[in-house]
């Protein structure tokens, strides 16, 4: 073989290399920003995890101050555990046993739900002296007046419906 034979194949296995070490170089240089941008992603990945377990503990400070509902969401509506402490404060038993019998006229023949409607606006109109008991009673259990009104009208209710015999009706 010619010695221009080779100086041909010297260059072209010249330019072969040249390509092959150009290709390894930008592969290089691309894997190490990935390397890099994965790196940053993990960081920001554990950034994210911290905010989480932040908010969640703040969820549960704000749900841990939440009061529990005085009344049931469900129908009929019946006291909670702490609806009954605040009926046991506010003495509603005994005020919806004086009071229920001088109602009755007004209630005769009428369905529980009628009765509940009834009970849910006499409470709305007790009087100066109910509206202060409701309003201190709200201050010291940390609740709305609302919730107070709710708890009057249940054992209000209640009374009433076991003077004329009927009970109202459970949701199974």
């Amino acid at each position: 073989m010619e010695w221009y034979h080779w100086i041909g194949a010297l260059g072209a296995v010249a330019i072969i290399l040249v390509a092959v070490g150009t290709a390894s170089f930008k592969f290089a240089r691309w894997t190490g920003s990935v390397d890099k941008d994965l790196e940053s992603l993990k960081r920001s990945m554990k950034e994210v995890r911290g905010d989480i377990v932040d908010i969640r503990g703040d969820i549960k400070d704000i749900l841990s101050r939440l009061k529990p509902p005085p009344v049931s969401s469900d129908s009929p509506l019946r006291l909670t555990k702490f609806g009954t402490e605040i009926a046991e404060d506010i003495e509603a038993q005994s005020w919806a046993e004086g009071l229920a019998p001088s109602l009755m006229h007004e209630l005769g023949g009428k369905e529980p739900f009628e009765i509940d409607r009834f009970c849910i606006d006499y409470v709305e109109n007790l009087g100066p002296e109910w509206d202060r008991k409701i309003a201190k009673s709200s201050y010291e259990f940390g609740i709305e007046e609302s919730g107070i009104k709710s708890v009057l009208q249940v054992v209000l209710r209640e009374e009433i419906l076991k003077i004329v015999g009927q009970k109202p009706k459970q949701n199974a």
